[in-house]
């Protein structure tokens, strides 16, 4: 039996970010924005009384994404390779990828223009403070009532 539920569609989604992510699509800037993009169309954000979000991306709409982007995010070639030891080598430079990105900042001028950095460092230097200094002020409040 097929289900045709908000959750439903939520859960498909999710499917389709993790195959980008394991594969190692998201390495690459335009998966990465989609990913993100696609993220904002899940949970409470696919219910009709959810207010879209006020910034978007480069100018596009805020809602879901176009065919031809759910497409382009379904079918991302891999970056990565997995071998059967658990290591994980880029395709092209065939080397040892030491760390995989688990997280992503994405950082917000107030003109509405997004910047993403995979690393805090990488975001401190967008945002122009050290790394300690960030790491004080990033919004943690959703982490912390999870493992409270």
């Amino acid at each position: 039996m097929r289900f045709f539920t908000k959750k439903s569609k939520d859960f498909q989604d999710f499917k389709i970010i993790c195959r980008a992510v394991h594969n190692g699509a998201s390495r690459k800037d335009e998966i990465k924005r989609l990913i993100l993009k696609l993220s904002y169309t899940m949970n409470s954000f696919r219910l009709s009384t959810t207010a879209s979000l006020s910034t978007n991306y480069e100018g596009a709409s805020s809602g879901a994404l176009s065919k031809d982007e759910r497409e382009k995010l379904s079918n991302a070639a891999p970056t990565v390779e997995h071998l059967s030891d658990g290591r994980v080598i880029d395709i092209l430079t065939r080397k040892v990828i030491p760390q995989r990105i688990s997280c992503v900042y994405e950082i917000r001028e107030l003109n509405g223009e997004i910047f993403m950095a995979n690393t805090l460092s990488e975001a401190a230097s967008i945002v122009g403070v050290y790394p300690v200094t960030l790491s004080k002020y990033l919004d943690v409040e959703i982490l912390d009532s999870i493992e409270h």
